[in-house]
């Protein structure tokens, strides 16, 4: 059963207010060189959104800022996927497609060091970015052109995410036991870790060795990178990006609308693949006027974060509950279904807490803000 999110928690939607509209009266011009008075959310670090979790201190500690959760320094890759003054829009898109394309050849070729984990998760973070990246410019792409760029990320992500998926029921799971366990309690899950890593292990042969994910994914990205002048040379104008922002910020808050509504695994799935999808384009963007786009984009980024541990959750209870007997029975598995329900409901009020106040304005009133940014940012 999906734990329920509090019924007093609605987004607010339809309303003139803006959180851009907030940044705007405390923060000084782009080319300023001094803030005056700072929202509370300017402070926000990556992982400082909303409130801690006071039940669950120690579920899903975080990583420092600018480091991955593999404890890889994480600013350099960060910058790249980011619009720069001195080039014009189709320039911009094509360098910053080209870079994680080759990301992603990086990360499957063999020339990389890193363990096989670490290759399938910074693969699949390239993927993302440039399915929001097709997302962005979808207004100045034919319909043709984009669902064949969006299918094709797509496709190359499925297999690696089976491997993901699988390493994140491992992970998940040691941090819900660590949380609250200790001593013996933490050795009565081992049968249940130790089945989980078998299934990763095998998961892991399969598709990596037998189906060689890894090879496909190259030839896939090769084939990319022979499109990418067919659909990132676009206009060097607002006009090819700003419906699809608006696009991508409308079907999150109407995601966030259904996840409040009706709080099933899907609907916060959903939510969160749109808040991934925002907060990248956000990142793209963000130079245009960084006094306000960059803690915004920070706190979608912690809102993903939230969606994205409720939803490792979530996972990893359907794995459990799906089979009890293939981890020794339902009375070994009871107390660990309990502390993730219980961990979920809390992130899910905090989630929703912080998406109301990311999603509070109208998607045309959040890309007009924006277009003006655009404006002032290149005269």
């Amino acid at each position: 059963m999906t734990p329920p999110v509090a019924r007093e928690i609605r987004p607010c939607l339809g309303e003139p207010h803006s959180i851009l509209a907030d940044a705007e009266e405390t923060t000084t011009p782009y080319r300023g060189t001094a803030l005056s008075a700072r929202p509370d959310w300017w402070h926000t670090s990556r992982y400082g959104a909303g409130r801690p979790l006071a039940r669950f201190p120690h579920l899903f500690p975080q990583p420092a800022r600018g480091v991955d959760s593999f404890g890889r320094v994480a600013l350099e890759r960060q910058m790249s996927f980011e619009l720069q003054v001195d080039e014009d829009l189709p320039s911009g898109i094509r360098r910053i497609a080209k870079s994680e394309i080759e990301k992603v050849r990086e990360s499957v070729g063999g020339s990389s060091e890193d363990s096989r984990d670490v290759r399938v998760h910074e693969a699949r973070k390239s993927l993302k970015k440039l399915r929001a990246l097709v997302r962005l410019v979808r207004p100045a792409v034919s319909g043709k052109a984009y669902r064949r760029e969006n299918l094709a990320f797509r496709d190359a992500a499925k297999p690696l995410t089976e491997v993901r998926d699988a390493q994140v029921l491992i992970d998940t799971l040691d941090k819900v036991v660590r949380a609250r366990s200790r001593g013996s309690g933490r050795r009565s899950f081992t049968g249940v870790r130790g089945e989980l890593v078998r299934h990763r292990r095998e998961v892991s042969d399969k598709v990596l060795d037998e189906e060689e994910a890894f090879t496909r994914v190259d030839s896939a990205m090769h084939d990319a990178l022979e499109r990418l002048d067919d659909w990132a040379d676009v206009h060097d104008g607002w006009s090819s990006v700003g419906e699809g922002v608006q696009r991508v910020y409308r079907r999150g808050q109407l995601a966030l609308a259904a996840a409040s509504h009706q709080p099933t695994v899907e609907h916060f799935h959903e939510w969160r693949k749109q808040v991934k999808y925002l907060r990248h384009q956000l990142e793209l963007l963000q130079p245009m006027k960084p006094a306000v786009l960059r803690p915004l984009t920070e706190k979608a980024e912690r809102l993903g974060d939230l969606l994205g541990d409720d939803h490792d959750l979530a996972m990893l209870r359907r794995e459990l509950a799906g089979d009890p007997e293939r981890f020794g029975g339902a009375h070994v598995i009871e107390s660990l279904l309990e502390r993730i329900d219980r961990g979920r409901q809390s992130l899910e009020r905090q989630a929703v807490r912080l998406g109301r106040q990311i999603f509070h304005g109208t998607p045309g009133d959040f890309t007009r803000r924006l277009r003006g940014y655009w404006k002032a940012w290149g005269a």
